[in-house]
């Protein structure tokens, strides 16, 4: 399957703004919200511009999981090997949950575009089998 790159931005938009939505801590102000829901942004928005970077040649790519798995590995290993904190360690875990999204959401697409063509023809089985009896 051929993905253009406003085609994946889009799919990593929409991974980032459920995220987004989907964690509002009860326990924080507004405010705090506001700030953690922007400092989640922004990381998500590097890391993805980064994976970007790195399998798009041009403006479209052909889909590979395991392309998709192993640059964003490298991707981040590069961000924990740059600030070796817990927190960027945290931050990973959000990038590879966001990134499993991703993939059932493309593998989901390919799907859509591309039926598997079935082995057996039900109807013409069952029109022999009828003619047997």
């Amino acid at each position: 399957m051929i993905i253009t790159k406003t085609e994946f931005k889009d799919t990593v938009k929409e991974i980032i703004v459920n995220g987004i939505s989907n964690t509002q801590p009860e326990n924080m102000t507004e405010e705090e919200n506001t700030k953690s829901d922007k400092e989640l942004t922004i990381m998500l928005t590097d890391y993805f511009e980064k994976v970007i970077r790195n399998i798009f040649c041009g403006e479209n790519w052909t889909y590979s999981k395991d392309e998709l798995a192993t640059v964003s590995g490298s991707v981040l290993n590069d961000r924990f090997s740059d600030n070796p904190e817990p927190l960027v360690l945290m931050e990973n875990f959000a990038c590879i949950a966001s990134t499993g999204l991703l993939i059932k959401m493309l593998e989901e697409k390919m799907q859509e575009e591309e039926p598997y063509e079935k082995e057996f023809d039900v109807e013409e089985i069952l029109k022999e089998a009828k003619g047997c009896e």
